[in-house]
């Protein structure tokens, strides 16, 4: 054993000697005899209560529940000890006994209606009388209460903390708390728990997280929205789109639009359900890039809550490019500290000394709750609810200005997203085009487009695994196109026009299970359609939709035909009408060829009136008769 070992192990024992004398002097100067071995254990002796904080003239109250027999002269006692000067003592054996706690006879003792033991510590810092117990100094002080029998024998012993607040209020550190209830559909902290524990702290600044499953089991259950409702009473209620999306992988494939519509959607069924969601918070488990961020702080996200499935990600801030968000970890160890259902009493009262404990040596806001309340248990959270409402080294704040109080601690934002959607972006490009092109074409009856925009949203859960993440966005692709091909148009088909202006029947089939809107679209050399493009909504089954159309010219002419969807983007259906013109233009032939009728009989007259006067004798010119005469 090397010298260093040697000096500890001598150390330990001198210091282990030095406390069971203490504690053995304690003894002696409440009984005036040692305290016999304990005896065989026939019950337990469990805190059922105690003070959160004593002030420094004031007296500490512990109620106590003993499972044995109960024997009138049973007695309670036990030991003060000094003040711990470190947070991980509260778990650790107490140190050096400060003070006795008199013994005395249980039967003295006030008794609860359950029939509890109520033992009151009065305690003092200099003024007061002797049965009061001077504790010099603020701090968290251990104690052991011990229950013996008539005999003396400890039966029984417990062990809590006497937490002795300052003199002076002004001296007293608080530490501000943020509470972080997160419900859950199934297990832990359910809806209806929930809204008791709401129901009992109306004044609490409480946050609110609605965990998976919760708004869905809330729109199919009219009495539980309202119970939630009513508890709540105005506040807000912070929640992920639903279902969870990585906001940074969608941001890096320029998607951003469907984590906003999904944030938007999931506000809206908070909003019908009766419920106020937090705009300014946000619950982020997965890693946020620079991208991200900018798209949280473009929806006006403040504050994103880590509620412990991150727990790599500390408290602190993240810098995007165009803002800041302030990041809270909700700490799921001091939280867990709380669960279990023995000794829960003991438990809660245990955390209050740590956070009383840290009050005085940092004073940064704390997070607590989250997913580590799944197992803590409904009465071990209202003690803690009740402790905070006492006044003592704890405060309860709003989340959000708890954040704000948070030191500038920056955190660095991830180089990549959790999720990688690079490889499969034309494909999200394509299915989200679809879709908006099947809102246009949809009116009702079979699948909704909100159907179609859900199966996209979860293709993209956060965590999928790749590959079925591709098949069911490759689904979604060919259902789509599936209902793009419930328009049929007839092959080909011959028509003949006996007028200039005349109707085409158009014979259309919709297969679809409800009305369609389709754009039509007509293309023709010689055929007129009054509306070369024209919207029309198609009912479920054969209809015929009467196209007007004016003739050109005479003969044959093709009338080219397509059906698409109002956007133009998807071609349903087309054909090709032989169309036979048969009819006389009308008054502009009828124009034309009178005045050709008119020109060409002026012509003729024209021609016959020169003809007749050239060969008539008197219609020889003068000088013609002149020359002539003169020639003779």
């Amino acid at each position: 054993m090397t010298n260093a070992l040697q000096f500890r192990y001598i150390t330990r024992t001198a210091v282990s000697l030095l406390t069971a004398l203490a504690v053995a002097a304690a003894t002696l100067l409440v009984s005036g005899t040692p305290a016999p071995a304990a005896a065989q254990p026939i019950g337990t002796l469990s805190l059922m209560a105690q003070s959160p904080f004593v002030p420094s003239e004031g007296t500490f109250r512990a109620i106590v529940g003993w499972s044995g027999d109960f024997d009138p002269d049973l007695t309670l006692g036990g030991v003060i000890y000094n003040p711990i000067a470190d947070e991980s003592e509260i778990t650790e054996p107490p140190g050096i006994p400060f003070a006795p706690l008199p013994y005395v006879n249980a039967s003295s003792l006030e008794r609860t209606p359950e029939g509890h033991l109520v033992l009151d510590i009065a305690i003092r810092s200099v003024e007061g009388g002797p049965e009061r117990i001077r504790l010099n100094e603020a701090g968290v002080y251990p104690i052991q209460i011990d229950l013996r029998s008539p005999d003396g024998a400890t039966l029984a012993s417990l062990r809590t903390n006497l937490i002795r607040l300052p003199t002076e209020a002004a001296e007293i550190d608080v530490l501000a708390v943020s509470t972080v209830l997160e419900i859950s559909s199934a297990e832990g902290l359910t809806v209806g728990l929930a809204a008791e524990l709401l129901t009992d702290y109306p004044e609490l600044p409480l946050t609110v997280v609605i965990g998976d499953g919760v708004l869905t089991q809330l729109e199919n259950n009219e009495v539980l929205a309202a119970d939630l409702r009513n508890a709540l009473n105005g506040r807000p209620v912070v929640t992920a789109p639903t279902p969870e999306l990585d906001v940074s992988a969608l941001a890096s494939i320029g998607r951003s639009d469907i984590y906003a519509t999904a944030r938007a959607t999931t506000f809206e069924r908070l909003t019908n359900v009766g419920l106020t969601p937090s705009p300014d918070t946000a619950i982020i488990d997965g890693n946020l890039t620079t991208v991200g961020i900018d798209l949280l702080v473009r929806l006006g996200v403040e504050v994103i809550i880590d509620t412990g499935n991150n727990s790599s990600r500390a408290s602190g801030v993240l810098e995007g490019t165009n803002g800041s968000i302030r990041v809270v970890q909700v700490d799921t160890n001091l939280t867990s500290s709380m669960r279990g259902p023995n000794r829960s009493v003991e438990r809660v009262h245990r955390l209050l000394a740590a956070l009383s404990m840290r009050a005085a040596t940092d004073r940064s806001p704390i997070f607590l709750g989250g997913s580590a309340l799944r197992s803590v248990p409904l009465t071990s959270i209202q003690l803690f609810l009740n402790a905070l409402q006492q006044p003592g080294t704890l405060g309860t704040v709003d989340l959000v200005d708890a954040a704000n109080a948070l030191p500038l601690f920056p955190i660095l934002p991830d180089e990549q997203p959790t999720q990688n959607l690079q490889a499969i972006e034309e494909l999200i490009q394509s299915a989200s085009t679809d879709i908006a092109t099947y809102r246009t074409f949809y009116v009702n009856g079979g699948v909704p487009p909100a159907v179609f925009e859900r199966s996209l949203v979860e293709a993209l859960v956060a965590g999928r695994n790749p590959t079925d993440r591709t098949r069911a966005l490759e689904q979604l692709v060919t259902s789509l196109d599936e209902r793009f091909g419930t328009i049929v148009l007839p092959e080909g088909q011959s028509v003949t026009l006996a007028a200039q202006r005349a109707e085409i029947p158009l014979t259309v089939e919709n297969t679809s299970d409800g009305d369609r809107t389709v754009m039509l679209l007509f293309d023709s050399d010689k055929i007129d359609v009054t509306q070369d493009q024209t919207t029309v909504v198609l009912p479920s089954g054969v209809s015929t939709v009467n196209v007007e159309t004016e003739s050109r010219s005479l003969g044959r002419s093709p009338l080219r035909i397509r059906i698409m969807t109002p956007d133009r983007t998807v071609l349903l259906a087309e054909t090709s009408y032989g169309v036979r013109s048969t009819a006389v233009p009308g008054l502009g032939l009828l124009l034309s060829a009178t005045a050709l009728l008119f020109l060409m009989v002026w012509w003729v007259r024209s021609i016959t009136a020169t003809r007749a006067l050239r060969k008539h004798p008197t219609n020889v010119e003068p000088e013609a008769v002149a020359e002539a005469q003169s020639g003779s």
